[in-house]
């Protein structure tokens, strides 16, 4: 008898140490960024409606959203503002945006699945001696570099982009703000 009043204490003590850490209540964090709020409890493409100077970017997004985050998923996202996608219109090596599937290349290029704030990159880029690779959404090669306390993110070709906003929070995730427009390569 005392072994089964032992074992069901045990079970209940157990249950209710458990439960201690089933709370599933998320917290809101909320950053800005050049005067705009981002947020949390809000998805990537909501954040970027409420912020002047992303149209292009957002309306790219808009179209593959679904397919590339789909319900649980967790990335770190690189965002361009519209100034990084101010092509001269003569300029024959000029991406062509009307591309679907260079858009969804382009997006797939500057998503990493899991979130990694700023610390998280530089770590990763000083541990490689200054430069780290990290796979992408699209399975290519993201270059992250140092350069003094910045941080650039580039492909294999050499061509970067400085992340200007870090660690702005969407619901699945991380993104930071980049400079420039990167091709993957």
């Amino acid at each position: 008898m005392k072994t089964k009043i032992a074992l069901l204490i045990l079970l209940l003590s157990a249950g209710l140490h458990a439960q201690k850490y089933t709370n599933t209540d998320m917290s809101v964090v909320k950053r800005s960024h050049n005067g705009v709020e981002f947020s949390s409890e809000k998805t990537l493409l909501e954040n970027l409606s409420e912020a002047p100077g992303y149209t292009t970017y957002r309306e790219i997004l808009e179209k593959h959203a679904d397919a590339l985050m789909p319900e649980g998923f967790m990335g770190t996202i690189f965002v361009m503002p519209d100034s990084a996608f101010d092509f001269d219109p003569e300029d024959p090596e000029a991406p062509d945006l009307s591309n679907t599937g260079l858009q969804k290349d382009i997006l797939q290029f500057l998503i990493v699945p899991g979130r990694i704030d700023e610390h998280g990159l530089k770590k990763a880029a000083t541990k490689k001696g200054g430069t780290a690779q990290i796979s992408t959404l699209s399975g290519k090669t993201l270059m992250v570099r140092l350069d003094g306390d910045d941080i650039l993110i580039g492909n294999t070709k050499g061509e970067t982009a400085r992340i200007v906003g870090s660690d702005l929070y969407h619901k699945q995730g991380f993104f930071h703000i980049v400079d420039a427009f990167i091709l993957p390569e």
